[in-house]
């Protein structure tokens, strides 16, 4: 046991095991006062030690904690950052699709426009016909034949509010964009 004093990291509790023989050199005579004394220093260092264990183990339990606090902070970081990856996806996409929701836009106020100025020359034509032929066959025409012509006539001019009333709507949104955007310019 006397090596195990020799030794630069004794195991713990060492000083347990010792006995009052081994405490004292061969050929020595025993002191009472001083093996009490060598005693309570070794029950002090006992008691040092294992307060030093449970420190150790405390910080030890803590290096833990703070180790999963890391692990937690990293798997949210990484999760922010998938999030993020996505949102930016999702962003291009949307701007994509905004630019071909443009495009289909423009190309449906265009086919509107055309479409207004190609039904309106007939229904000017079937307007000015039933027109001409009121006037020219004014007095051979019978009540029921004036009735009809007038409803002729009157259902091309409503066709016609008609079509300029879609056109108007089909320009609707790109008038108030013209507008704001020139309000925009001004400022």
């Amino acid at each position: 046991m006397g090596q195990l004093l020799n030794q630069p990291n004794p195991p713990p509790f060492f000083f347990r095991q010792m006995n009052s023989a081994e405490i004292n050199r061969p050929g020595e005579k025993s002191h009472p006062g001083l093996e009490s004394e060598l005693q309570e220093k070794i029950a002090y260092l006992e008691k040092t030690q294992l307060a030093t264990l449970n420190i150790l183990e405390d910080l030890n339990a803590e290096r833990q904690k703070l180790e999963n606090y890391q692990r937690a902070t990293i798997n949210i970081l990484e999760d922010f950052n998938l999030e993020k990856e996505r949102a930016e996806i999702a962003n291009v996409e949307i701007r994509a699709r905004t630019e071909q929701l443009k495009l289909t836009n423009a190309e449906l106020e265009q086919f509107a426009y055309v479409a207004s100025h190609d039904l309106q020359e007939p229904l000017r034509m079937v307007a000015s016909y039933v027109q001409l032929l009121e006037r020219k066959y004014k007095d051979q025409l019978d009540d029921d034949a004036r009735d009809f012509i007038h409803f002729a006539s009157d259902g091309a001019n409503r066709m016609r509010v008609t079509v300029k009333d879609l056109l108007k709507y089909s320009r609707v949104g790109t008038t108030e964009e013209h507008l704001e955007k020139s309000a925009q310019r001004r400022l």
